[in-house]
């Protein structure tokens, strides 16, 4: 079986300078990751394999030639920074992205060859939560001289709180029933303190 990655894309970018105290940088991508590599059964694309050994029995290809699983068809990002009176900065980071896709396996037992784990639906039938991140950055500097001051910045994470999870416990499946079970999400809403002091 022949390996292979196929990526399509097409990027729209806008850039604003920061002249007039502000600036901006988004972009929009769309795009389109398929193909068939070593590591298929994963819930992620560049795993190295360190003496796996999938991939060894037939069965393990079967609905692989599919989507792969940093396949994102919509990809939204902004960066924008604003100088406000008083020597106040404020930044906003936004990441709007469709969810990574997964399989779904089952174990197949009795082979002669021993169980073996087989996708059962191709990647790209499942996806994960779509990315909702919003990053705000408020700051300000203090001077204590020509050159020193002091700066406080505040930081909020995740301002949306999103739940999006990162990872399943298992994309193994055995019975109609069941049903995926996150294990891993992104961090909830949160707020970062800083003070620094330059000189």
């Amino acid at each position: 079986m022949d390996y292979y990655q196929k990526y399509h894309g097409v990027i729209l970018t806008f850039d604003k300078r920061f002249t007039d105290r502000w600036g901006l940088s988004a972009s929009y991508t769309w795009s389109r990751s398929e193909g068939r590599i070593p590591r298929m059964l994963d819930q992620r694309q560049f795993n190295p394999f360190y003496g796996n050994k999938d991939g060894r029995d037939p069965n393990q290809w079967f609905n692989t030639d599919s989507r792969l699983q940093a396949d994102r068809p919509h990809m939204f990002r902004l960066q924008s920074v604003v100088q406000l009176p008083w020597d106040i900065r404020l930044s906003a980071s936004v990441d709007l992205s469709s969810g990574r896709p997964h399989s779904r396996q089952i174990e197949v037992f009795g082979l002669e060859q021993g169980s073996q784990t087989v996708i059962m639906e191709p990647i790209g039938t499942y996806r994960y939560k779509p990315v909702r991140s919003v990053d705000v950055l408020l700051g300000k500097r203090f001077y204590v001289s020509d050159e020193a001051y002091i700066t406080l910045e505040a930081w909020g994470f995740n301002l949306l709180n999103s739940d999006q999870e990162l990872s399943k416990a298992s994309l193994v499946l055995q019975e109609p029933g069941e049903d995926f079970v996150s294990d891993w999400w992104v961090k909830p809403r949160r707020l970062q303190l800083r003070v620094g002091f330059n000189f």
